[in-house]
């Protein structure tokens, strides 16, 4: 959800920003009241991941039909 929050907030938010901002809170009062970001990181730790890096593969469940 917060993705698709990002990406509309990115393209069709009006030049008054956007109309919700999701903020870091936990109910023992230990949050710092920043907004959340998304961050795409792999398994080895890297972030900051350009697209041209990325690529989809087989998963363990794929299924291939016979040619």
């Amino acid at each position: 959800m917060i993705a698709l929050l990002e990406w509309g907030d990115k393209y069709l938010a009006d030049e008054q920003g956007p109309s919700v901002v999701v903020r870091h809170h936990s109910p023992e009062g230990s949050g710092c009241d920043e907004p959340v970001a998304l961050v795409l990181r792999c398994a080895a730790g890297h972030t900051d991941l350009p697209p041209a890096s990325v690529y989809r593969a087989p998963g363990p469940g794929a299924r291939f039909l016979p040619a």
